[in-house]
């Protein structure tokens, strides 16, 4: 239950800053993402999923802009593509994420001004977790029971198509572990002792106000 108080609060957050700020513009988000998880033993990201919300953002000043964000994102991983694999499973996780971003836009030369790259945290909140093989829906009492909150870091860039439309790419991976691996071994690498979501998000921002 922590978790979903937490997650009522950073909305009632993320509307009073959108509602009382004057200085604050918004608009709305609609994507798809790629992604795998690190640890389960398989790599690609063959995982198609979708994204889409709503965001706020505030220009610092000429070059900077702070954007906060409240998005449905899923992630997880399938092993639809993997050839050598004929086994066929799917887990797709699904999140109320809150990303916080600071986007620089190259303003210093005519050429490049459509640019921006960006940088920030975020915070996830599972909400469902549903997993697929061969003989159709799994169980959900045989799933992993992956971690309530995920946080972690993104990176990406962003091209102006218009004044309003904006096409984002983004790259984020988990910072602390989504599921710990009992018995996994604590001298090993990372992705021996837990599970971390690594996700590509392409996306089209709408910038309504």
């Amino acid at each position: 239950m922590k978790a979903y108080r937490l997650l009522i609060f950073i909305i009632f957050i993320f509307l009073s800053g959108y509602i009382y700020s004057q200085r604050f513009g918004g608009g709305a988000d609609a994507g798809i993402t790629f992604s795998q998880i690190d640890g389960d033993k398989l790599s690609g990201y063959n995982k198609l999923g979708f994204s889409g919300g709503f965001f706020v953002n505030t220009k610092i000043n000429n070059s900077l802009v702070g954007q906060l964000e409240i998005k449905y994102i899923e992630k997880g991983a399938s092993t639809h593509f993997q050839i050598t694999n004929p086994v066929i499973s799917v887990i797709t996780l699904k999140y109320i994420e809150f990303p916080f971003i600071i986007r620089y836009k190259f303003d210093f030369h005519q050429k490049y001004k459509r640019y921006s790259i960006m940088a920030g945290p975020y915070l996830g909140v599972l909400f469902a977790e549903t997993g697929r093989d061969e003989s159709g829906r799994v169980d959900p009492q045989n799933l992993l029971q992956y971690h309530k909150l995920d946080f972690g870091g993104i990176i990406g860039a962003q091209y102006k198509i218009t004044e309003k439309l904006n096409f984002d790419f983004r790259y984020s991976y988990s910072l602390i572990r989504t599921y710990k691996i009992p018995g996994g071994s604590p001298g090993g690498p990372w992705y021996f002792r837990g599970h971390y979501n690594n996700v590509i998000n392409f996306s089209l921002y709408f910038q309504i106000v």
